[in-house]
């Protein structure tokens, strides 16, 4: 399987040598990593010096819209050759997972942010507040990425189904009628969960992914093979570099380029087609790049990014958690302090982080036997929610109004 995989792999990336391990092709680790760093720097919020290397929220695509195309396309690379309904089950499987964490992470993050709330809140109030969590409608700080992750990765076997059916052109017309529904109604396209950008019209990049890691094969060979693979690719680059020398000249000043090509907002909740397109461009650009310079990049940032990119839900869920920590300190570092003390603050939750992934390795190899660390690896995520659900209604009980959080208030208990 191992040989097959790399093989397999070898037409569309590239010769292959030094990145593919096994059944895995490093390069995605790599890039889902530094997407999380990116993250990181980026819900920080202090102005990163390190802009040139992450390019904050203000470049043309960000780290959430690489995060969302690597996963649909791991999903679509991992789907070959195995049975649908196998597939179905994993990817059900690592949904319940994720929302898992969403619920989790929200009971914690927000009983960490807001006690006074428990004290604020009237009747019922606070009983909505869980189901909100629960039913996705409200997420914690940070957590509202994953919900939409939890979304797209529910409705995997969808595609899943239309590709092994070898009905690819059906999966491809659905992503893109929906995407044209959105485009022409967003409101009416919209979900009502708290993502923190409209699903509908981010779809492609995920559904899209997905489509092109089952058929890559295919995409690699004909890639290779003809000459327009390398003019196209000779035209995403030349598009590239034209477009970033716009972005940091800020396109001579004109405020109808400005607004067209370097409006965050309008980029992440609707994705109009060209925003889609830019995206694309610089998705292939990356890759080109991690082919091309890898020794180079492995050698300058796989240190960082590739124990974050391995384990990637519990690095995203760490920094979320070190971020509200430190802005429960009220330090007293911003976007306007020197820059050696914003680039130390940033380089310290990232060093917590690297060392909190490193010390879970370290114990999931270390601790007690294998059958001990299943059971933990199944379980202990489960007995971590229901404990913060106790925690929730403990303190629901101690810290609301009196008497303005119990259901019976009124009725019949005080005619009594």
């Amino acid at each position: 399987m191992n040989r097959l995989r790399a093989g397999v792999l070898k037409p569309f990336f590239g010769s292959g040598e030094g990145y593919i391990a096994g059944q895995r092709d490093l390069r995605l680790d790599y890039l889902r990593g530094y997407c999380i760093f990116v993250m990181t720097l980026t819900h920080l919020g202090l102005a990163s010096p390190l802009i040139f290397v992450t390019g904050g929220s203000r470049f043309l695509i960000n780290a959430a819209e690489v995060f969302f195309f690597i996963s649909g396309f791991t999903i679509g690379l991992i789907a070959v050759g195995r049975p649908l309904g196998q597939q179905v089950a994993s990817r059900l499987a690592r949904a319940w997972l994720i929302y898992r964490y969403v619920v989790f992470f929200s009971f914690l993050l927000t009983a960490l942010l807001s006690l006074e709330m428990f004290r604020e809140y009237a009747r019922g109030e606070l009983t909505g507040w869980i189901l909100r969590i629960v039913t996705l409608k409200e997420g914690a700080f940070d957590m509202d990425i994953l919900i939409a992750y939890v979304i797209y990765v529910a409705l995997a076997p969808l595609a899943l189904w239309g590709l092994d059916q070898r009905r690819t052109w059906l999966v491809l017309g659905a992503v893109l009628c929906i995407y044209a529904l959105t485009q022409l109604d967003p409101d009416a396209m919209s979900l009502d969960v708290s993502a923190f950008r409209h699903l509908a019209a981010n779809s492609p990049l995920f559904f899209g992914a997905v489509v092109l890691g089952y058929h890559h094969q295919a995409v690699g060979a004909w890639w290779q093979s003809h000459r327009a693979g390398r003019v196209v690719d000779a035209v995403v680059v030349a598009v590239g570099v034209a477009l970033f020398i716009g972005f940091v000249l800020d396109y001579g000043g004109n405020e109808a380029v400005q607004e067209l090509l370097g409006s965050f907002v309008v980029r992440e909740f609707l994705m109009p087609p060209h925003s889609l397109l830019i995206v694309l461009v610089y998705l292939r650009i990356l890759w080109l790049l991690t082919t091309r310079l890898w020794p180079l990049l492995h050698r300058l940032g796989g240190w960082l990014f590739m124990p974050f990119g391995q384990d990637s839900m519990f690095a995203y869920c760490m920094q979320a958690g070190l971020i509200v920590w430190y802005r429960q300190l009220d330090a007293p570092i911003h976007e306007d302090s020197h820059a050696l003390l914003r680039l130390a603050v940033e380089m310290g939750i990232a060093g917590c982080m690297l060392g909190s992934v490193l010390l879970r390795r370290w114990l999931g190899r270390s601790f007690g036997t294998e059958h001990q660390r299943a059971w933990m690896r199944r379980h202990l995520l489960n007995i971590l929610i229901w404990a913060s659900l106790a925690m929730m209604i403990v303190l629901m009980i101690l810290l609301s109004e009196p008497g303005g959080w119990w259901w019976f208030e009124g009725y019949p208990f005080d005619d009594w």
